[in-house]
């Protein structure tokens, strides 16, 4: 019995060296990183103008593979409160193209009929890949 233990042991052991438990290189996943929107603040009354900051919002990656980085073309936004979306949505007139470096930076001005306590979202379709997604913004007082 000791030697089906031992074994065992061993057996798990190579796994979690086999997986990988060693640090991830920050240079890489730091330049890998997927797309993300987020809010200047955590809370906002309703009809206040909130500032959103975008990283990530470029095709490729810094990861030495040869891919080309292009910033995003942002095609539509919406916006989504308690799940449901806000028509109509905001306008974006053409095309907008986030920074060379991936980055985004713009006022959303909220609804003034926002109830108390209402959690809202802010989401982009952009021509490559899936819709960028903000974090939550609560509305307070």
């Amino acid at each position: 019995m000791p030697r089906r233990r031992r074994a065992l042991t061993a057996a798990a052991l190579f796994a979690l060296v086999a997986t990988g438990c060693a640090a991830p290189d920050d240079d890489s996943s730091a330049a890998c990183a997927a797309p993300r929107l987020t809010w200047d603040a955590d809370t906002a009354a309703a009809g206040d103008a909130v500032a959103l900051h975008g990283e990530g919002l470029h095709t490729g990656c810094e990861d030495g593979s040869g891919d080309t980085e292009e910033p995003f073309e942002i095609t539509a936004a919406r916006l989504v409160v308690d799940g449901e979306p806000v028509e109509p949505g905001p306008a974006i007139d053409g095309t907008l193209t986030a920074a060379d470096d991936g980055t985004l930076d713009m006022q959303v001005a909220l609804p003034p009929d926002l109830p108390e306590g209402a959690r809202v979202i802010f989401e982009l379709t952009v021509t490559e890949g899936p819709a960028v997604v903000s974090d939550e913004l609560m509305i307070g007082e």
